[in-house]
C-alpha cells in the first residue's frame, strides 16, 4: 500500500523527520504531560487529518492510552521500548493496535500473551555518528547513568570500575544531559555496560556509534543480529570477566580500537533511526487487521488502564478506572481484573458474597485466570472458614477444568499458594518482570508471586526458598534478590556445596565481588572435604564461560 499520511503519537523529533522523507504528510500529535487519556479523534477532529497509519511510540516518563483507535480504518502500531519492564500491561494494550514492536526479542511471547495476533522484533537504534580516533581520546573508562540505592547492582559495577580501575580514572556521570553524554562518550575509549533484565538497552548503541568498545552483560539471543561479540563488543556474564576484559583492554588499545571502530561502522550502517523508521514503514505495509473494535476496544483500553493502576503508574483517576471496568461486560478478562480490584480494596464481606456468587452460578469455571483470582482473593481477605472453603473450591475448579484426578487437599494457606505456584510454573507463567508485586496489596497471579505470598507470611519457610530458587535460577536480572534467598538457603544447608556454588554466581553476576569470591572459596572447600572436587569443578566450568573463576582459585 502507498502512504500518504501518517500519524505519529508521542514519537521522537527524528523519528518524525525521517517518516516525512517517507511519507507526504505527516502529523506530529504530542500529548500534554497530564494526557494520560489521549482522545485521538477530538486531537484530529479539527485538523482535517485522515491517517493511512497511525504510530505510537513508548513514552517512558509517563504511561499515555490513546482512546478512539477504532475509528480509523488504518494500519496501527504501537512500538513498545521497555517491554522487559511493561509486558505485564503492555500485553493488554497490544489488543488495540494491528502490530507491535518491541525492542526486545524474549518479550514478545509476553506480549502475545493476552492475545496479540502480530509482533515482531524492532531494537533500540542509534544516533549518527562521526568517527574519533582514540589517541585524540581522553577518557578510557565511561560510563553514563543515574546511580541510585534502587539499582544497587549499577552500584557495585562503578565501585569496580573506581576502585579496581582508579589509574585508569574513569568517568563516571550519574546522568547528563543527551549532547552532553554522547559528547562524553565520543571523548571515550571503553564503555561499560549495565542492564536491568539483560535487555539490550539504549546505552549499548549510543556508546557503539561513539566508536567506544562496549563491555555488555552476555544477553545471549538478544544480541543476535546486532553485533558480533568478540570483533564489535564484548560480552561478560560475571564481575570477574568484566574486570578481565577491562585489563586485557587497557593494555592492548590497538586490539580495543578496531573492534570499537567495527561497532561504529555496524551502528552507522544498520543502527540509526533512520534504519527503524524504514523498518516501521515497511511494517506497516505489511500488517494485517488484528485492533480490536468496538465494545472490544473499550474493555482492552479500560483493562490497560487497570493494570498501569494494578502497578502504580496509572495517571488516570483509580475512581474512573474502577467504574468503568464495573460497567464492562463480565467475560473471564473482566471478571479477573475485578476480583483483583477488589484485593486492592480490602472489603473482606463483598469479597466473600461475590466469591460465593461466582462459586454458585459456576461462573467462568474453565478459566485458570478466574479461578487463580478467586482463591488468592479468599485467602487474602480471612483465615475464617468461609474464606478457606473458597479458596480450596476455586483450586478444586481449576483441577476439574484440565482435567486432573483430584491430589490430597491443601492443609493450610501456606502449601495452597504453593500449590498454585507448581501449577504455574508448569504453564510457565513464572514472572511478570517489572511489576511491583506487594503481598498486602496485590492478588499473586505468577508462581514467583504465589511464593512471595508465602514469604510474606513466613520469610524463611524452607521449601518456599527452595522453590524460589530453582525457579528463578535461569531468569537473569534477578540476582540481587536470589542472593537474599540463597543467603538463608545457605544457613540451613551448610554442607550443600552446589547451593553455595549458586550463592557465589549470583553474588559475582550482580557485581559483588569480594563476596562472590568468598562464597566460591567456601563452596570448593566443601566439595573438597566430601570427595566432590571433580563435581565441583565440572559444574564451575559450565557456569564460568570466560574461565576467570578457575585461574582465581587456582592462584587462591
Amino acid at each position: 500500500m502507498q502512504l500518504n499520511s501518517i500519524c505519529c503519537i508521542d514519537c521522537r523529533p527524528d523519528i518524525v523527520a525521517s517518516f516525512r522523507k517517507l511519507v507526504p504528510q505527516v502529523m506530529d500529535l504530542r500529548p500534554g504531560l497530564h494526557d494520560y487519556h489521549f482522545d485521538l479523534p477530538s486531537a484530529l477532529q479539527d485538523t482535517g487529518f485522515r491517517p493511512d497509519a497511525i504510530i505510537q511510540h513508548e513514552n517512558l516518563t509517563r504511561r499515555v492510552l490513546v482512546s478512539g483507535l477504532d475509528i480509523y480504518d488504518c494500519p496501527k502500531l504501537y512500538w513498545g521500548l521497555d517491554p522487559h519492564l511493561n509486558a505485564h500491561w503492555q500485553s493488554a494494550y497490544a489488543r488495540l493496535f494491528d502490530m507491535t514492536c518491541s525492542t526486545q526479542k524474549r518479550c514478545i511471547t509476553a506480549l502475545k500473551s493476552r492475545g496479540a495476533a502480530d509482533v515482531r522484533w524492532l531494537p533500540w537504534f542509534a544516533p549518527e555518528g562521526r568517527w574519533l580516533p582514540w589517541s585524540k581520546r581522553n577518557h578510557k573508562i565511561a560510563f553514563v547513568g543515574r546511580i541510585t540505592p534502587q539499582r544497587p547492582a549499577r552500584k557495585w559495577m562503578v565501585a569496580l570500575l573506581e576502585n579496581k580501575f582508579r589509574a585508569a580514572t574513569p568517568a563516571i556521570r550519574d546522568g547528563l544531559p543527551y549532547p552532553e553524554m554522547l559528547s562524553l562518550y565520543r571523548d571515550s575509549m571503553l564503555a561499560p555496560n549495565e542492564t536491568i533484565f539483560h535487555e539490550t538497552n539504549l546505552r549499548l548503541f549510543e556508546a557503539a556509534s561513539c566508536g567506544c568498545l562496549v563491555l555488555n552483560p552476555d544477553t545471549g539471543e538478544e544480541m543476535e543480529g546486532l553485533f558480533v561479540p568478540g570483533k564489535e563488543v564484548e560480552l561478560f556474564d560475571t564481575i570477574t570477566d568484566l574486570q578481565a576484559l577491562l585489563t586485557r583492554h587497557l593494555a592492548n588499545t590497538r586490539t580495543a580500537q578496531a573492534m570499537g571502530r567495527a561497532a561504529f561502522e555496524r551502528t552507522q550502517a544498520e543502527h540509526l533511526i533512520t534504519h527503524r523508521v524504514e523498518q516501521l514503514h515497511a511494517y506497516i505495509q505489511d500488517t494485517g487487521s488484528h485492533a480490536a473494535k468496538g465494545k472490544d476496544n473499550e474493555k482492552w483500553f479500560w483493562l490497560s488502564a487497570f493494570a498501569l493502576l494494578e502497578a502504580g503508574l496509572c495517571g488516570i483517576a483509580a475512581g474512573t478506572v474502577l467504574s468503568e471496568v464495573g460497567k464492562l461486560k463480565q467475560d473471564p478478562d473482566v471478571t479477573t481484573t475485578l476480583l483483583k480490584a477488589q484485593g486492592m480494596a480490602n472489603n473482606p464481606q463483598e469479597a466473600l458474597n461475590n466469591l460465593q456468587a461466582l462459586l454458585a452460578g459456576r461462573v467462568h469455571e474453565q478459566s485458570q485466570d478466574v479461578n487463580l483470582a478467586g482463591s488468592m482473593l479468599a485467602l487474602k481477605m480471612g483465615r475464617e472458614q468461609p474464606f478457606w472453603d473458597c479458596a480450596k473450591a476455586f483450586w478444586y475448579r481449576h483441577l476439574q477444568a484440565k482435567g486432573v484426578r483430584m491430589p490430597r487437599p491443601p492443609h493450610d494457606t501456606l502449601q495452597l499458594r504453593l500449590f498454585w505456584a507448581k501449577e504455574l510454573r508448569k504453564e510457565g507463567t513464572i514472572l511478570r518482570a517489572g511489576f511491583p508485586f506487594d503481598a498486602s496489596r496485590h492478588l499473586p497471579a505468577t508462581a514467583v508471586e504465589c511464593l512471595m505470598a508465602v514469604l510474606h507470611e513466613e520469610p524463611q519457610h524452607l521449601e518456599t526458598l527452595k522453590l524460589m530458587e530453582t525457579m528463578t535460577r535461569d531468569i537473569r536480572g534477578l540476582e540481587q534478590t536470589r542472593v537474599g534467598y540463597l543467603s538463608i538457603l545457605t544457613l540451613f544447608e551448610r554442607n550443600d556445596w552446589r547451593m553455595g556454588l549458586e550463592l557465589a554466581i549470583a553474588n559475582l553476576r550482580a557485581f559483588r565481588l569480594d563476596q562472590g569470591l568468598e562464597e566460591l572459596a567456601i563452596a570448593r572447600s566443601l566439595a573438597q572435604k566430601q570427595g566432590q572436587l571433580v563435581h565441583f569443578t565440572r559444574a564451575l566450568k559450565a557456569r564460568d564461560r570466560m574461565g576467570q573463576l578457575q585461574k582465581i582459585l587456582e592462584k587462591a
